[in-house]
């Protein structure tokens, strides 16, 4: 199942409205896929249009395109079973500078119920020797703000703060 919409609040002005007790700039983002390696392509574009439709900085489009593949991949990878993707629901919200982010799943928890630490691979090593994956979280970590994992009940929570140029 997927579902795409930029929500739009009645009787709010179309730059400022509460939400959540923040005053937000422009519309939120919702999306709903499945967490396999095409629904996350799919969805990644369209959170790409949504945006570049709001006048952000083209650097600050790559960095959230970036922490939201490595999470979403990591989601498809370990949180699922291969043969059985389930829903990842994603939301994006502005706020002035800063862009809010949450995703929630349904999968398996993280290990310890707890954030990986997120430490830079080694690469002071031979060519041949170098890791090919292990990068994810190191990403999320250099370039998101205010990481947050909760598991309520049978659903993982992961919310994070991107600094919009």
């Amino acid at each position: 199942m997927r579902v795409i919409r930029d929500v739009a609040r009645p009787n709010a002005s179309p730059l400022r409205r509460l939400h959540g007790g923040r005053a937000v700039i422009g519309a939120d983002h919702l999306e709903t896929l499945t967490a396999d390696g095409g629904a996350i392509r799919a969805c990644l574009a369209r959170i790409r249009g949504f945006l570049l439709r709001s006048d952000l900085a083209p650097e600050t489009c790559g960095t959230i395109e970036i922490v939201l593949a490595e999470v979403l991949n990591n989601l498809a990878e370990h949180a699922y079973p291969a043969n059985a993707p389930g829903p990842v629901h994603v939301t994006l919200s502005r706020e002035a500078s800063l862009m809010h982010v949450t995703i929630r799943d349904h999968g398996a928890p993280l290990p310890g119920l707890c954030l990986p630490k997120g430490a830079a691979p080694v690469l002071d090593v031979a060519r041949t020797e170098l890791p090919e994956g292990g990068f994810g979280w190191f990403l999320i970590r250099t370039l998101a703000h205010d990481l947050e994992y909760r598991r309520e009940g049978e659903e993982n929570r992961l919310s994070f703060v991107i600094l919009c140029a």
